[in-house]
């Protein structure tokens, strides 16, 4: 009788969890989305992988991925903030877009070739409204919150999407949290099939 009550206890407890979770509203979790940190991550475009150490440093007026592989050393993508402009620089531009280019003619991705230039500059306004949040102007709408074309929504992970034209759309997925969130998942999609997928393992948050 003493284990049911201790099994059922516990079913309780993990029950009552899960609800503090999924009541805790977007804008506390938000606060927990790490945007100056060092860690590990994967890039994926079909058959071609990029793995490595990562590091993300958000300033006033940019946002700066440096990502560090084996055999190649360190590569950083630098966006620009100028507004709602948004200039990209950096060795890693150059490898993604090649790479990018690549998968678009095997998978016979008949879209621009700018398309991947156009998410990192939409991914990079997504970085900015992050950092400005508290500044943001948004509207609630039942348990998603939009603000601009950026909007969130709350399960048991935090996610935030963009457009990125009528056909393509970015997500993120943050996961895995406690003081700051520990995942990230970056997609850009169209319906029902992604086309690049980078998963982020965050190991110290600055």
């Amino acid at each position: 009788m003493q284990v049911l009550s201790l099994l059922l206890f516990i079913l309780l407890l993990g029950c009552q969890s899960t609800s503090l979770r999924t009541s805790e509203g977007i804008e506390e979790s938000v606060k927990k989305v790490c945007l100056n940190f060092e860690g590990k991550t994967q890039i994926d475009m079909g058959e071609q992988k990029i793995v490595g150490s990562i590091e993300s440093l958000v300033e006033s007026d940019k946002w700066v991925s440096a990502i560090s592989v084996p055999l190649f050393g360190e590569e950083q993508l630098e966006t620009l903030w100028e507004g709602d402009k948004v200039f990209i620089k950096g060795s890693m531009k150059d490898r993604l877009n090649a790479a990018f280019s690549f998968y678009q003619k095997k998978n016979h991705l008949e879209e621009s070739p700018e398309l991947l230039l156009s998410f990192v500059r939409h991914l990079s306004l997504m970085i900015k409204h992050i950092k400005e949040f508290d500044n943001a102007n948004c509207l609630k709408d039942k348990s998603a919150l939009k603000c601009g074309q950026n909007h969130w929504s709350l399960s048991d992970k935090l996610h935030l999407e963009r457009r990125v034209n009528e056909r393509f759309k970015i997500l993120i997925h943050f996961s895995h949290s406690d003081i700051f969130y520990k995942r990230m998942k970056i997609q850009l999609v169209e319906p029902k099939r992604p086309h690049f997928i980078q998963d982020i393992l965050i190991r110290s948050c600055q």
